[in-house]
């Protein structure tokens, strides 16, 4: 597991807001996940992100372009985005509170690559 960055601060202010207590502040990439996206049935439809490219998950967590909540999820969800390739962005989703073999955790649980218009309507509530 690696420690990649410290949490938005518009995601604990957002939190606050809705009664939620952060754990940590810390947000993580796990190996499993990077195994599980290295392959990804998406990339054939060209949505995953190349392993070549995967120093933009560390860039997007950082210095996100835009932060939003994910308002269709059960639990609660947010994603970051960051520019990619003219009209795109990578999109990486993070699960605040996340519950790990006995730990508590704030994990970067998928990402991709996605059209900047995808992230309109009602599933994406912008809280940056």
């Amino acid at each position: 597991m690696c420690m990649v960055c410290t949490i938005a601060e518009e995601i604990v202010t957002d939190m606050e807001i809705m009664g939620e207590g952060l754990f940590c502040r810390n947000v993580f990439v796990t190996q499993r996940q990077i195994f599980k996206y290295r392959n990804h049935p998406k990339s054939t439809k060209g949505a995953n992100l190349p392993l070549s490219e995967y120093s933009l998950i560390e860039k997007a967590l950082k210095n996100p372009a835009c932060i939003y909540e994910d308002t269709v999820q059960n639990r609660l969800v947010y994603v970051y985005t960051y520019p990619y390739h003219e009209k795109y962005f990578v999109k990486v989703v993070v699960e605040p509170n996340y519950k790990m073999k006995g730990l508590i955790l704030n994990i970067a649980k998928s990402w991709g690559v996605v059209e900047g218009t995808k992230m309109g309507g009602r599933q994406y509530r912008r809280i940056k």
